[in-house]
């Protein structure tokens, strides 16, 4: 069972693709925004194209204009806010943990 409750007993406020409803999803702008705004998690897809792991929703056809999983736990590991990721491709798994350890998230 998932508790959406903060230990003060307030919900949890998730930013879905970041505030996808002020900025593009996924993007840094949307995922800067939820932080901003005060998200206590931000959600995120994360897919493999290549050797590189980015930030989409859908599986992307090139890695070109997302942004890379590096550049957003970048920018969450310097805030408050969490992270919540949803990995989309197999075998992610281990390059995605390093990615975490490597932000100290």
């Amino acid at each position: 069972m998932i508790e959406l409750a903060r230990r003060d007993g307030r919900f949890l406020r998730i930013g879905h693709r970041g505030a996808a409803a002020l900025a593009p999803e996924n993007s840094l702008e949307a995922i800067g925004l939820a932080v901003e705004l005060g998200c206590d998690l931000v959600e995120f897809d994360v897919h493999a194209v290549g050797p590189e792991l980015v930030v989409a929703h859908d599986p992307p056809l090139a890695a070109d204009g997302l942004p890379t999983l590096d550049d957003v736990l970048s920018l969450l590991a310097a805030s408050d806010a969490g992270v919540h990721l949803d990995l989309k491709s197999q075998r992610s798994e281990r390059p995605v943990a390093e990615a975490l350890r490597r932000h100290g998230l």
